[in-house]
């Protein structure tokens, strides 16, 4: 990287107005260091970030219950433990995605009532996996779960 320090700036300006590259006179430049951080590993670093994302697009909801669906009871519960822990602030409160109010409508149904049913923890968990796609995907707290909430386009 090339590190300047300018004590004017207008000059620069002027140069880079006339299609002129170069720095102005009272510009001090710092050497470029060599080895593992030097240039080639600079210029492989950046190339390596800007390989292009395939487009990704939203799985089936149906899918994304299915699979959660075919896990353990013990993985579901703590799917459940996770996303539901926090009172106002949990996740699924908290939740911005397009199945924001599906979400609330079943958390307000399982205050009314005792709570929800396997059934209903599982498509609620779907819904929320649906907007956050990377959730379930090899989360700290169960490493064996992969069930992404997208997939490409």
């Amino acid at each position: 990287m090339i590190f300047a320090q300018l004590s004017s700036t207008a000059g620069l300006l002027t140069n880079i107005r006339q299609g002129v590259p170069q720095f102005p006179d009272d510009v001090e430049l710092a050497a470029m260091p060599s080895g593992p951080m030097g240039t080639q590993y600079i210029y492989d670093a950046a190339t390596q970030t800007a390989v292009p994302v395939p487009p990704r697009k939203p799985r089936l909801i149906t899918a994304i219950f299915a699979d959660i669906a075919a896990l353990t009871a013990a993985q579901q519960s703590a799917i459940w433990s996770d996303v539901s822990k926090g009172g106002l602030t949990s996740k699924l409160l908290t939740d911005a995605g397009r199945n924001a109010a599906a979400i609330d409508l079943q958390v307000a149904a399982a205050r009314g009532l005792a709570g929800l049913s396997a059934v209903a923890k599982q498509a609620t968990v779907a819904a929320y996996c649906q907007d956050v796609p990377n959730y379930l995907v090899n989360p700290s707290w169960a490493p064996a779960v992969n069930v992404p909430g997208d997939e490409l386009a």
